[in-house]
């Protein structure tokens, strides 16, 4: 592998990388398995998406730079947090207490529960206990020990851009699944006016980033595609069903005034999509009625799910383009998608304000994953030095596009921040709850896990929570607002740890940005995150850049709420 030129891991041998991607899997799956039962699928009935955030330590530190970490090096391996997931709540659904999870994807779980982890060590720190991660700096922030790195493990190809890419025949076993890495290659087709096919004809210049990933021209085989008829006839829509659906579709596309959607849309973005017909109509409480499974898509949805992609096709992706910018083609075959673009996760009936797990990642290289309240105590951001996918369909070029060279050339940045260049490795390890490894053994049709699962390690009791619909397991529509329902990674609750540790660390051990003469709890969680000005800058030099203009922002009145004490 190539030497990374930000100061990332340097000069690892592919061998190398492959064995520890392997490894980290393997540590991940582990752990999952060592979880309670509960929260995790149904066997023979549902699947799961998992995420994790892995620490190394490495030896010999002392006389190696900061930025750089060989895996070679790396002595102990430690998974510090894990969530599971597929769900995303649409923005009918949106509070402004800060009191529920607004995206439940495995990604974005294992992100948050990483922060709770990060608050345990800042606790130790301030605290003057040890703590194997952070120490004090002399400007009385932290910052990360040397030696330290962290890693994200996905056992599947994050939602939204680097989902998409060619259909490979030789990346398919007989289940219609791609088990082994592919990389595409620059197949790029240039017209006479300098546009560039299947990038939605933006000049060269707008275009630059993605000079070295384009679409190549791959295809499938005959009984590749007998296959999946086969396999969706046995378990899809029926053709009434179909032309029903594309009727209510056609009706549904004529009403957008506000923007929203008033089709459901599939909730699977990383797999094949199901669009089994399922309908409750006696909700009897919020998780019940949030927890419908639904298959009705727009009619292009509906015919990718039932007939076979044509030869050249793409995986594809649910989340959809951004409401006010470019927007996909829908033309066949690899020219379905734009590549590049800004997208948003499904929802249930109406659209999402969350972007995707591809962007999310996009933006956490630049500004960091640590957020922007604990950037307070952060004397510079934590970012991933390896970005590890598990056996799945997967394109290295389309996560490198997607993660590291849409931002590229952002800045300039504070001082600390930088464009995160983290080395991009798929593991040949099957997450054993995932569809494809539960197809092995089951043959019914099945459905992805409603439930998530936040995990992460602690010095005496490991934190495990089981979140359904944003909330914990259990939560009623009347309790929908009840303290004991909250998922401990809400907002809400971090916030509470934040606040916390303003209240009980002596203000002289504080950073100078925090030794306020206000109450902490009389400050509102909006007016905290904008207290990291290094963080805010960076985070508006990334909204400079031409892709992440269109960025969408949540309402400012859903994060202006005080803690509400309870």
């Amino acid at each position: 592998m190539a030497d990374r030129s930000e100061g990332h891991l340097v000069d690892i041998p592919a061998s190398r990388g492959q064995h520890f991607a392997d490894t980290v899997a393997d540590r991940c799956y582990q752990q999952y398995q060592q979880l309670p039962k509960e929260g995790k699928p149904q066997k023979g009935k549902e699947w799961a998406l998992m995420a994790a955030v892995v620490m190394t330590t490495s030896g010999n530190t002392a006389n190696k730079p900061s930025g750089n970490h060989a895996i070679a090096d790396c002595e102990i391996i430690d998974v510090v947090s894990i969530g599971t997931g597929s769900r995303c709540i649409g923005k009918s659904f949106l509070t402004d207490k800060g009191d529920i999870i607004n995206d439940s994807h495995a990604e974005v779980l294992a992100r948050r529960a990483f922060i709770s982890y990060l608050y345990d060590q800042l606790t130790l720190v301030y605290t003057d206990q040890e703590s194997k991660v952070l120490e004090v700096t002399e400007n009385c922030r932290v910052k990360v020990k040397a030696g330290v790195h962290f890693h994200f493990f996905s056992s599947h190809t994050p939602c939204g851009d680097a989902s998409i890419f060619p259909i490979a025949e030789d990346a398919m076993d007989n289940t219609g699944f791609k088990v082994e890495n592919h990389n595409t290659s620059p197949c790029q087709q240039t017209q006479q006016d300098g546009s560039h096919v299947g990038t939605g004809g933006k000049s060269h210049e707008e275009n630059i980033f993605m000079n070295s990933f384009q679409k190549s021209e791959l295809s499938i085989s005959g009984s590749r595609i007998q296959n999946l008829v086969a396999k969706r006839k046995s378990c899809y829509c029926s053709e009434e069903e179909i032309q029903a659906k594309k009727s209510r579709s056609v009706i549904d596309e004529t009403d957008k005034g506000q923007g929203d959607e008033a089709r459901k849309l599939t909730e699977d973005l990383h797999e094949p999509k199901n669009c089994n017909i399922r309908e409750d109509r006696n909700p009897g409480n919020l998780q019940t009625q949030m927890n419908q499974e639904f298959a009705v898509q727009s009619e292009r949805d509906i015919e990718s799910a039932v007939h076979p992609p044509p030869e050249g096709d793409i995986y594809r992706t649910g989340a959809k383009c951004v409401p006010g910018g470019e927007q996909d083609s829908f033309m066949a075959g690899q020219d379905y998608h734009t590549v590049g673009l800004l997208r948003t996760k499904p929802g249930r009936g109406d659209r999402t304000l969350s972007l995707s797990c591809s962007d999310k990642l996009a933006r956490w290289n630049v500004v960091g994953c640590q957020g922007a309240l604990l950037s307070n105590f952060l004397s510079q951001p934590i970012y991933f030095d390896t970005i590890v996918i598990g056996s799945c369909p997967y394109s290295h070029d389309a996560l490198d596009r997607a993660v590291i060279q849409r931002s590229r050339g952002v800045g300039p940045l504070p001082p600390g921040y930088r464009h995160g260049n983290p080395q991009l490795l798929q593991s040949s390890r099957l997450f054993p709850d995932s569809r494809t490894s539960i197809e092995k053994n089951f043959h019914d049709s099945l459905t992805p896990c409603p439930r998530s699962i936040t995990w992460h390690c602690r010095l005496v009791e490991n934190f495990h929570q089981v979140v359904v619909n944003g909330r914990r397991l259990g939560a009623t529509k009347k309790m929908r607002h009840v303290p004991k329902v909250r998922s401990k990674v809400c907002s809400m609750e971090l916030f509470r740890r934040y606040i916390h540790m303003l209240e009980v660390i002596p203000k002289d051990k504080l950073p100078l940005i925090l030794r306020s003469s206000r109450q902490p709890a009389d400050v509102m969680y909006a007016e905290y995150k904008s207290m990291a000005t290094e963080y805010q800058t960076a985070w508006e030099c990334l909204k400079k850049q031409e892709i992440f203009k269109s960025w969408v922002h949540k309402p400012h009145g859903l994060t202006s709420f005080l803690l509400d004490n309870k």
